[in-house]
């Protein structure tokens, strides 16, 4: 399932290849967003999320259920200006985001988990 949404988001880079994408979610954005990662969590397909391109970044983001209990975010950057991020999550962790975007809670979906590599990307979902 795709779906595309014109989310405000800005974009760190760190040391080691680690680049973080910060979704703001203004008034009821979060509504649409919240039924999708809901959708991952209830039927284990994978639901990608486009970011409306901002100058000249594009993101890609794959939500999907991680078997075996483990996690992982990784982040590609195949060309310029083109992110393609994998959210690969139990669905113990599903339900704890779940949780907080359904109470307009601002998380840094990283600290659902113990952070290891080879992930290298950080999500934060912000409530403005």
């Amino acid at each position: 399932m795709n779906f595309e949404l014109p989310l405000e988001f800005c974009t760190k880079q760190y040391p080691k290849e680690f680049v973080e994408l910060n979704i703001k979610l203004k008034n009821q954005e979060h509504l649409l967003l919240l039924e999708k990662v809901e959708e991952v969590f209830q039927t284990q397909k994978e639901v990608i999320l486009r970011l409306a391109p901002r100058d000249t970044e594009v993101w890609v983001v794959y939500f999907k259920i991680k078997e075996g209990g483990g996690n992982r975010m990784i982040v590609a950057h195949p060309d310029a200006g083109e992110w393609v991020a994998t959210v690969a999550l139990n669905k113990v962790v599903y339900g704890e985001l779940i949780k907080k975007i359904n109470e307009k809670n601002s998380v840094n979906v990283h600290e659902l988990f113990r952070f290891t590599a080879p992930s290298n990307f950080y999500l934060s979902l912000e409530f403005v």
